[in-house]
């Protein structure tokens, strides 16, 4: 089953049945269907999301990828609302701290968007890289998500760039 929620200038389509969450992505079209079950609770809550009224979400997930990416997207639903991580840390959480680049082809492939929050990695130096959504997008979602977050200091060992995201809180 799909369903849409409109959000951010964007529609989020939702996959799944009346029991789980299979999938969630940001598209310029609509996916019309009922919304029953764990689908009508997901579009509850991206909505309450998106107007800054939720910031966890509780949901049946069941994301379909090989165990190093669902070890990835794990991680990934321990960054708190408004917080960060870098590739190299979540990488270092699953304990292959090399594996930076395939931490990033893991949130490249998350079926689940913003839910399972891949918009909250960032680059070594604090940087936006790619999201599948877009760069803007993964910029929208952090500055919804900032707002009422306290600023911070970074830790000094991180090469902050002009321009960079610095004040985000790094988990």
């Amino acid at each position: 089953m799909k369903t849409s929620v409109s959000a951010f200038g964007r529609y989020i389509n939702i996959e799944g049945t009346t029991d789980v969450i299979t999938g969630i992505e940001i598209s310029d079209t609509p996916e019309y269907g009922d919304a029953v079950g764990e689908m009508a609770k997901a579009v509850v809550q991206l909505e309450a999301y998106a107007t800054g009224d939720l910031r966890a979400f509780d949901l049946n997930l069941r994301p379909q990828g090989t165990d190093f990416q669902k070890s990835v997207w794990d991680v990934l639903l321990t960054i708190p609302y408004g917080d960060v991580m870098t590739y190299g840390q979540i990488a270092e959480k699953i304990g292959n701290p090399k594996a930076v680049r395939a931490v990033g082809g893991a949130c490249h492939n998350n079926p689940i968007g913003i839910v399972i929050p891949c918009h909250r990695v960032l680059g070594k130096d604090g940087s936006l890289t790619g999201y599948a959504g877009g760069v803007h997008l993964k910029e929208m979602l952090l500055n919804h998500e900032k707002k009422g977050v306290k600023p911070f200091f970074i830790d000094p060992t991180i090469d902050v760039l002009p321009g960079s995201l610095w004040f985000y809180p790094f988990h």
